[in-house]
């Protein structure tokens, strides 16, 4: 599984890198996360990348859900939305609106 958190990198990154049919997770930044950029004073290849790095989870709260991406890096679908998140039913309803 690979997670990616910036939906501006993620059709490319999937066609060109990983080759083969992913999920594109939302997430929230947990308090446990880093930002990757600012830890190697932007030293890191991928400066364009919203990147942070997480030890251990990232607390299922902070998923706001997941949208499946084919191996050419288009869109399959609509959000999976997690329940557990806090801001569930705001955006079930911005979903539902945007149909």
């Amino acid at each position: 599984m690979i997670v990616i958190t910036d939906h501006s990198v993620a059709k490319g990154f999937v066609s060109d890198v990983y080759g083969k049919e992913s999920i594109l997770y939302t997430i929230d930044k947990p308090n446990n996360g880093v930002d990757v950029n600012k830890y190697y004073n932007n030293l890191n290849y991928n400066t364009q990348e919203k990147e942070f790095a997480v030890k251990h989870n990232i607390p299922i709260e902070k998923i706001r859900g997941g949208t499946p991406i084919d191996k050419e890096g288009n869109y399959k679908g609509y959000t999976d939305l997690n329940p557990e998140h806090p801001n569930y039913n705001y955006l079930k309803k911005s979903q539902n609106e945007n149909k």
